[in-house]
């Protein structure tokens, strides 16, 4: 689920056709709206201006995939890579996505949007989870997974 505005929450999830749903809160909840799309993970999401939202998942070719709203919502774009679990999205800045995944190497792999996409870049680690990532300050976000040994796992950027 994210919020791009005071009162307003939008929550997604993978539907029992493998679809994404979606429905908001804004005064009252929506009816659920089907944005189509074969998911293979739960979506994440992640808001980074007022108005925008962006939505990542696992597609059958185990690639990230994603489509936004802003105004509209826009088709499925793949964005390549090999997940082996859902990915976790987060925004330290207006405009900027972080995207964190686990690959076939069980390694934390990532990518990011400022004006474009980045390539995937490992950062290592040996995941037994999908990671889940969160930002409370401008440049500062957070990775955890759970480790090899059960325990929890973080990195940061900063």
């Amino acid at each position: 689920m994210a919020s791009w505005s005071s009162g307003r929450l939008d929550v997604f999830a993978r539907g029992t056709d493998n679809a994404l749903w979606t429905k908001y809160y804004w005064g009252g909840w929506s009816d659920w709206v089907n944005l189509g799309g074969v998911l293979t993970s739960a979506p994440a999401v992640a808001s980074w201006a007022d108005g925008r939202l962006d939505v990542f998942a696992r597609g059958t070719d185990n690639a990230l995939w994603t489509k936004y709203y802003s105004g509209g919502w826009s088709g499925w774009s793949s964005l390549g890579g090999v997940l082996t679990a859902a990915p976790a999205v987060a925004s330290w800045s207006p405009g900027r996505l972080d995207v964190f995944a686990r690959g076939t190497d069980n390694a934390l792999w990532t990518k990011y949007y400022w004006g474009g996409w980045s390539d995937w870049v490992n950062l290592g680690g040996v995941l037994t989870s999908a990671p889940a990532v969160a930002s409370w300050a401008d440049g500062r976000l957070d990775v955890f997974a759970r480790g090899t040994d059960n325990a929890l796992w973080t990195k940061y950027y900063r």
